[in-house]
């Protein structure tokens, strides 16, 4: 006899945990699926939550509903894991001009800005490792050490028998008019949270997903310092114990899973125009993210199927604006309330081919 569960979940990636767990949180029978999040887009995460984009010093999309939320949401996940994922750092812009210097006095006027940065610059004599910088603070920023994160989530998924590992697998599913059958189970929704891999599900495959190879380096450096994320062309990413994430490159040509030689070249070049101490580099790792066509996420149901949903194209951004949007598309699920038209996947509907198998 078939197990019959609200929400049968593939992916535990990113989306697939924070849904997961929030539906749970909220007494839902759930079950994940997932072949250990190989080649997931978190492998290359930086973790950062920033509300600004420090290029242009604009203030991201809805930044002050998701730093209101996530705060609390990601304390209270490390409490019910029992694990520190969390940690809250300020990102120290590095200068080194007086435009650059005369841009961020001008925008640190800007009323949608001043409450993340200001006009004072940091004297950072004292940090020895830096070559000659000015620094400027950007305030309300976090890290989230993603690896940390999803490791405890999966043995914690494994402990109450809620993670099925193995890779999704369309041949043994069923299509009921308000059910899915699959293997053992039988679920009310069915929700992919597949990253890059929604190209390859014909169910999706018809969403406008530009799939984007990133790379990082992590090295390991006595002479540096843990106090701040520093960024200037790439950013230095304190992981303790004298460990650091240098990143990231983006390459929408190569989409293998291959480390490569010249961006590792790009990434030490880069980091080098920045300090000028000792350091060992330790890996270098390679994950492919997916981005939609507009840079905003997708969450919503298909258009045929509705008891077949989807979460994906977060992006550079997903760890801040996740909790929050998860929470709106679980009330979209059992409520019918309405997505925010930025991220609801109805705005792509036209691209669908009602012919197609699925």
């Amino acid at each position: 006899m078939k197990q019959e569960i609200d929400y049968l979940i593939v992916g535990q990636g990113i989306a697939g945990t924070l849904l997961s767990y929030q539906l749970i949180n909220k007494g839902y029978k759930v079950r994940v699926i997932d072949d250990n999040h190989e080649s997931s887009s978190t492998i290359v995460a930086a973790g950062l939550i920033n509300p600004l984009v420090l290029k242009r010093l604009t203030k991201t999309w809805r930044a002050e509903e998701f730093l209101a939320y996530n705060e609390l949401h990601y304390h209270q996940l490390e409490k019910h894991l029992a694990t520190k994922f969390y940690h809250k750092t300020p990102i120290l812009k590095l200068i080194n001009s007086e435009d650059e210097i005369k841009y961020w006095k001008h925008r640190s006027t800007n009323e949608e800005v001043k409450a993340y940065i200001s006009d004072h610059f940091l004297d950072l004599s004292e940090y020895s490792f830096l070559k000659k910088f000015k620094g400027a603070l950007v305030n309300n920023t976090a890290w989230i050490d993603t690896t940390v994160l999803l490791k405890a989530y999966q043995k914690n998924l494994i402990k109450d028998h809620l993670l099925i590992k193995e890779s999704f697998n369309f041949n043994q599913l069923t299509i009921q008019e308000k059910t899915v059958e699959y293997n053992n189970f039988v679920a009310k929704h069915l929700i992919f949270c597949q990253g890059f891999k929604s190209n390859n599900n014909p169910f999706f495959d018809w969403i406008p997903l530009s799939l984007v190879k990133g790379e990082l380096i992590t090295i390991h450096s006595n002479e540096m310092s843990d106090d701040y994320i520093f960024n200037k062309k790439v950013f230095i990413l304190p992981l303790g114990n004298n460990y650091y994430k240098i990143g990231s490159t983006y390459d929408w040509g190569d989409l293998s899973l291959n480390t490569t030689k010249d961006k590792k070249e790009s990434l030490l070049n880069d980091l080098n125009e920045l300090i000028q101490c000792k350091y060992t580099v330790i890996e270098q790792t390679a994950g492919i993210r997916p981005a939609v066509k507009d840079r905003r996420p997708v969450f919503g149901s298909h258009p045929i199927h509705r008891n077949i949903s989807i979460v994906n194209g977060l992006g550079s951004r997903g760890l801040m604006m996740a909790p929050k949007l998860i929470e709106e598309f679980i009330d979209f699920q059992e409520n019918g309330t309405a997505m925010d038209k930025e991220v609801d996947l109805k705005r792509y509907y036209s691209e669908f081919k009602p012919d197609s198998a699925y």
